[in-house]
């Protein structure tokens, strides 16, 4: 009677056993738990199969800040060789890596100010700001003109303006 209700127990036992063991194919397609949509679509279109390690990872950062290592770890994908996708994004993931933000190609606009401002710089005709520290009127860079009948010994004026002033009053030769 007692090996009876042994195996049964046994049995009943390793019943139980059996619905909490979960095949890691089958964990690897799971959603992660507590993320955006978001972040499975950049997992997805990154080719990143989730392991248990990795899939923790993500539910301990905000989808922001994963989101960011996805797009840092493609970057660095296109230049390095990478063994094992998962690790590396786990990586990029902990030490919080952000992409590379590509600088904008000039325009020909910012060519030309650049050309005209140097030159103004040059010739005295406007105070030296750094090109950053200069404000912008309706999407139009100010620049300081000199003038000697205002009390701060400038004045503020859109570039196009100081340049067409500085062309009217002669003092620059030829500038595009």
């Amino acid at each position: 009677m007692l090996r009876k209700q042994n195996r049964e127990l046994l049995a009943s036992w390793q019943a139980s056993q059996k619905e909490k063991v979960i095949n890691l194919s089958v964990q690897n397609s799971l959603p992660i738990q507590n993320t955006s949509t978001q972040v499975e679509v950049a997992l997805e279109q990154a080719s990143i199969k989730l392991s248990p390690k990795l899939n923790k990872e993500i539910r301990q950062h905000s989808p922001e800040a994963v989101l960011k290592a996805i797009d840092a770890f493609k970057q660095y994908r296109t230049e390095h060789t990478i063994q094992k996708p998962d690790a590396c994004l786990l990586r990029a993931i902990q030490e919080q890596w952000e992409p590379n933000i590509a600088q904008e190609p000039t325009t020909s606009e910012d060519r030309e100010f650049d050309e005209w401002y140097a030159e103004a710089i040059r010739q005295g005709f406007v105070l030296d700001f750094p090109k950053n520290y200069l404000g912008k009127v309706m999407g139009a860079i100010e620049v300081k003109v000199k003038d000697s009948n205002a009390s701060s010994g400038y004045i503020n004026m859109r570039w196009r303006e100081a340049k067409a002033k500085m062309e009217k009053y002669g003092e620059v030769s030829s500038l595009s």
